[in-house]
């Protein structure tokens, strides 16, 4: 039988209504192994809040109720329970393993479905946090509003291996920085509208307040906000209800006139099919 491997899966930090300003304080650390390989990895100080700790405890106690098992899955609540606030920032996962066996090789892929969009390989030497802030090998923004995400680890020691699979978790919402600094906040039009109409669903509310929150940050010194809504008709009568309804919502919370708030109508692309909000640079 495979050793007992100790391995923890976190939600990092306290779900919120609101999308932090906080800046990730963050090192960058490159995992080097007999046969490393891959991007670097962004590794935080430690931390753990309450919701990290129970996670935790709910990944140990997998373990122990499969002892005989090659193949551990893995709840991870407190992770979908931050994804569901509106905007969240990055990490949108965070793989912690706490290491009692030394592995000859290990594998970590971030999966959409079935497909790989992040993978790094190498031998583990010390206890380490892997996240993933949404990007693939490549350095793309890959997250996508609307599709739903989940990880696989499989370590190695002497061909036996041993293998780790989370639970998928939704990423409706999703906030990040470009390399000139501006701020992208995107949401799922599945979580705004009803299908096939232009009214709003009843969960819009929370990610309109949130994103007039951030919007009316903005001073006219840093620039104007650009609103894009991607639809996969985009001339239709539909496409244009829906962007017509977001900016009068939107203009009344901002206090500004409709005029002044103008939403582009593009086809779907790689974004999804989502409304995607840019500001400007601090």
């Amino acid at each position: 039988m495979f050793p007992l491997v100790v391995i923890a899966v976190a939600g990092v930090f306290g779900a919120s209504s609101k999308p932090s300003d906080a800046p990730l304080l963050q090192e960058d650390i490159t995992i080097k192994g007999k046969k490393a390989g891959g991007p670097r990895l962004k590794m935080p100080a430690a931390a753990a809040d309450d919701a990290v700790i129970r996670e935790v405890v709910d990944s140990l106690d997998v373990i122990r109720k499969e002892p005989d098992s090659h193949v551990v899955k893995v709840p991870l609540d407190a992770t979908a329970k931050r994804l569901s606030a509106p905007y969240p920032r990055a990490p949108f996962v965070v793989f912690s393993l706490k290491k009692i066996l030394d592995y000859d090789e290990w594998d970590f892929q971030l999966l959409d479905d079935e497909r790989v969009i992040f993978r790094i390989k190498g031998s583990l030497e010390s206890a380490e946090r892997v996240e993933w802030d949404g990007r693939d090998d490549a350095d793309r923004m890959a997250a996508v509003a609307g599709r739903s995400y989940h990880f696989r680890f499989s370590g190695s020691k002497k061909g036996e291996e041993y293998v780790l699979e989370s639970e998928s978790v939704a990423l409706n919402s999703l906030s990040f920085l470009d390399f000139s600094g501006q701020e992208h906040l995107e949401v799922s039009n599945s979580q705004l509208f009803y299908e096939n109409e232009h009214n709003f669903l009843p969960q819009a509310a929370r990610y309109i307040e949130a994103l007039a929150d951030r919007m009316c940050r903005i001073t006219p010194s840093q620039g104007r906000y650009q609103l894009t809504l991607y639809q996969p008709k985009p001339r239709s009568s539909l496409a244009r209800k829906r962007a017509q309804i977001l900016s009068k919502n939107l203009s009344k919370r901002l206090l500004i006139a409709e005029s002044r708030l103008p939403i582009e109508i593009l086809p779907v692309a790689e974004r999804g099919d989502v409304l995607a909000v840019i500001l400007p640079a601090n």
